[in-house]
């Protein structure tokens, strides 16, 4: 649905769920489960609209920095639901977060741009180097994850073993980050001529967002997925 210049996606009149979020907190704050629902509901219209405003700078600003926008911005919901909730102790709804983004994005997204695109194309082309670097970031995720769940699993109950394992799992962690940043490094820094560059002639920049404008959506519609991050886990707990 388009107002004059103004896109609106169906799912943006969700947004009406965040005063009533904010209205239900203040007015009725034993309403716990209300106040999740609604504040649950709101932050799936600023989801995309977090989304949406991170393609169109991804657009302007070319494939290096406009990955590295949708990396760090793709999952932001996610990532600010999990930091309230691990500050407030909730470590089952943590897991829960980020098992959810696990699945979401290396199943159902790639799942259904493969199938979409197997049924529109009958070749599909991919990026050698990216595809591969991305596989060996996956792998590399998957064996992060899986070795302090075994340790767990054979240390269990054991107070060095907790001591252990707690340590092995930061050690992991900085690992991860450490290879993030480097992978960072390979394909905006190094190797960026590895990755495929789309010719400016061939991009209409009428069709996309200025910066400016993609930015001020972006900073709104973050703030605002912070807020009713914050009813949410509040009314989890």
């Amino acid at each position: 649905m388009r107002l004059g210049s103004l896109q609106i996606h169906p799912l943006s009149f969700m947004a009406v769920f965040f005063p009533v979020a904010l209205v239900l907190r203040f007015v009725m704050p034993d309403e716990s489960v209300w106040i999740f629902v609604t504040s649950a509901l709101s932050i799936i219209p600023m989801a995309g609209w977090m989304g949406e405003a991170t393609e169109h700078l991804a657009a302007r600003l070319g494939p290096g920095a406009g990955g590295l926008l949708n990396a760090t911005f793709g999952n932001a919901a996610e990532l600010i639901i999990g930091i309230l909730a691990l500050q407030r102790g909730l470590h089952d709804m943590v897991l829960a977060s980020v098992t959810g983004s696990i699945v979401g994005n290396s199943l159902l997204v790639l799942g259904m741009a493969i199938l979409a695109g197997g049924l529109k194309q009958s070749t599909q082309k991919f990026n050698r180097m990216a595809a591969g670097l991305g596989a060996s970031l996956m792998l590399l995720s998957m064996v992060g994850l899986v070795v302090p769940a075994v340790f767990h699993m054979l240390e269990h109950g054991i107070r060095s073993g907790v001591e252990t394992e707690h340590e092995l799992s930061l050690a992991i962690a900085l690992v991860l980050f450490a290879a993030y940043g480097l992978s960072l490094v390979f394909s905006l820094v190094t190797h960026k001529h590895l990755y495929g560059v789309v010719d400016e002639k061939d991009v209409d920049h009428s069709e996309h967002w200025s910066v400016k404008k993609a930015l001020i959506w972006l900073v709104v519609s973050t703030a605002g997925v912070g807020i009713m991050a914050e009813l949410l886990v509040g009314a989890v707990e």
